[in-house]
């Protein structure tokens, strides 16, 4: 299947910045609104946007690939019915098994990004 979006999390993915992120939410939460914990974040708040960067940009959830590193993530995005890319740079690969692929970098998606995306400009900046 080709896909029109490809959501990458970026807390984990492009950087390492879940843990930081999440304790700053938490920490915002119990200043502003109710007394949070990290955990508290982590449960109610990671890996939910990925319905809405798909509603967003106008593209149906089975036509978006998610690159994700937590198995809350890879949860979250097949329960809004996206292919989902394991990637296994923290998280063992073992708990990333109900991804359809779990990659060990992201050097691994050069080779599958012609299949994924089979548009002709993205052809041509290949050669």
């Amino acid at each position: 299947m080709a896909h029109e979006l490809v959501v990458f999390d970026n807390s984990g993915v492009l950087v390492d910045s879940e843990s930081l992120g999440n304790r700053l939410l938490a920490g915002m939460l119990t200043d502003e609104v109710a007394p949070t914990t990290f955990a508290e974040a982590v449960e109610h708040y990671l890996g939910k946007s990925f319905a809405d960067a798909a509603r967003r940009c106008g593209v149906a959830p089975e036509a978006c690939l998610v690159i994700e590193d937590s198995a809350r993530g890879v949860a979250a995005a097949r329960a809004a019915g996206m292919t989902v890319y394991g990637l296994a740079s923290v998280t063992p690969r073992t708990r990333l098994g109900d991804a359809r692929q779990v990659l060990g970098s992201m050097r691994e998606l050069r080779d599958p990004i012609p299949a994924l995306f089979p548009d002709p400009l993205l052809q041509e900046t290949r050669r």
